[in-house]
């Protein structure tokens, strides 16, 4: 049984034993539309979808209204409501308790969950070439770097032949012990870190977001990858679809569990085949490509609901090349256009980083618009260079500004990945 029909049999069995109410689907993800797809199968239609994101309220999904918790519980006198989000699960839990427009047994998949100190990334498990790690570094509050690879919560693998329960082990001890020292003010590698704050964690430790990273295989040039750059032996390489796999055995993850292939550049690596098989077993699926090369493989798996990510980060064939290294851009597109034409209701995200004196001008951003205005758009997402400061804030701010108000216009929602550029402007955090 897959982890959507789980999902359904407990939704089913909620419903039974509370005859007469309705469901609510919190969180536009895969996992909420691969759900919906069963459940109406069998008959069921959710009353809506519930998101905490403002650009997606009013909103279609798996043609179901997107609305505001607040909105639901004004509309609809009692309902019962299951959280479509394994990634964020807890804190979403908390989250709706704290709002007062949800009681405990209104919430289907409802577990207990603790306080700690921590951040959603103590969640993620990254395997980016020897290493096992949480994040790419953090944020300070006085300069808003977060690259930092000497400062990133890691796990080394220096053998040859990798022992994986070892390095099981010591990342889940890794994570307890920076969590204890952020609870007891002992300095650690995660001091300082604008992202650590109050987070609600299980008892037992389960990872909602394993991600294969690395930049070693790529046919781009990209500026924001210098600062990734290592002479790292392959030899000691983690194996992703071992470590997938130990884990799974361990329960640590599951088929609910996000999978993000951000691994340099899917479609030139000469493991992608393994990989690929090994994305069947996961909902959800998130695949970062420059879109160089159209792959058969991707586009199959995102008629099934795989997310494409690429980062485009310009308006114009110029801009494009200084930034990526390789005049492609009519070329990435056209073949955005192709997965466009097969892809599911999660469609395409695509990000744009500002790269001071570069493409940090609205002549750039307003081309970027024009380009991207006939693709399948479903998220669009600002950033800066993560392995520069942000020189200037306020010029900065009236970019996002500006970047938010043209997505509003082609009413495609917007993000930022950047805790710092979220505090900035507003714009919706999303990690």
């Amino acid at each position: 049984m897959g982890v959507q029909s789980k999902a359904v049999a407990q939704i089913l069995d909620a419903l039974a034993t509370n005859p007469g109410k309705d469901l609510i689907l919190y969180c536009c993800t895969n996992y909420a539309q691969a759900i919906v797809a069963e459940l109406r199968e069998k008959g069921i239609q959710p009353l809506c979808i519930c998101d905490s994101n403002p650009a997606l309220h009013g909103s279609l999904f798996s043609d179901l209204e997107v609305i505001s918790i607040d909105c639901a519980s004004e509309r609809f006198d009692d309902f019962m409501l299951f959280v479509a989000n394994d990634f964020k699960l807890n804190a979403i839990l908390y989250q709706l308790l704290e709002s007062g427009k949800v009681e405990k047994h209104q919430i289907i998949n409802y577990v207990p969950v603790v306080k700690r100190k921590g951040c959603l990334f103590m969640n993620h498990i990254r395997v980016c070439e020897n290493d096992l790690l949480f994040c790419c570094g953090k944020e300070t509050e006085s300069t808003g770097r977060i690259f930092e690879r000497n400062k990133m919560p890691t796990i080394k693998n220096t053998s040859d032949l990798p022992n994986y329960e070892t390095l099981i082990d010591e990342i889940i001890a890794l994570r307890e012990q920076i969590m204890h020292d952020l609870e007891n003010g002992i300095p650690c590698v995660c001091t300082g870190c604008v992202y650590v704050s109050d987070i609600y964690v299980t008892e037992k430790c389960k990872f909602s977001f394993l991600s294969w990273v690395g930049v070693d295989y790529c046919n781009f040039r990209c500026l924001n990858c210098a600062g990734f750059k290592s002479d790292v032996n392959r030899s000691k390489y983690i194996d992703f679809c071992v470590i997938s796999d130990a884990l799974s055995r361990r329960g640590l993850i599951d088929a609910s569990t996000t999978i993000g292939l951000t691994n340099g550049e899917i479609t030139v690596h000469p493991k992608r085949r393994e990989v690929y098989k090994l994305c069947e077993k996961f909902i959800n699926v998130m695949i970062f490509t420059n879109a160089y090369i159209y792959d058969e493989s991707i586009a199959f798996m995102c008629s099934q609901g795989a997310r494409i990510h690429v980062d485009m980060s310009a308006g114009t064939p110029e801009t494009f090349a200084k930034i990526k290294g390789v005049d492609a851009l009519e070329h990435v597109k056209d073949n955005l256009l192709k997965y466009a034409v097969v892809s599911s209701d999660s469609g395409i995200n695509i990000k744009y980083i500002i790269f001071c004196g570069i493409n940090d001008s609205v002549e750039e951003i307003d081309a970027f618009f024009n380009l991207i205005a006939d693709l399948r758009i479903k998220m669009l997402s600002i950033t800066h260079d993560i392995c520069e400061e942000i020189s200037n804030p306020e010029v900065v701010t009236k970019l996002v500004r500006h970047f938010e108000g043209k997505a509003k216009e082609l009413s495609i929602p917007c993000s930022t990945t950047s805790l710092r550029l979220h505090k900035l402007t507003d714009i919706f955090f999303n990690i």
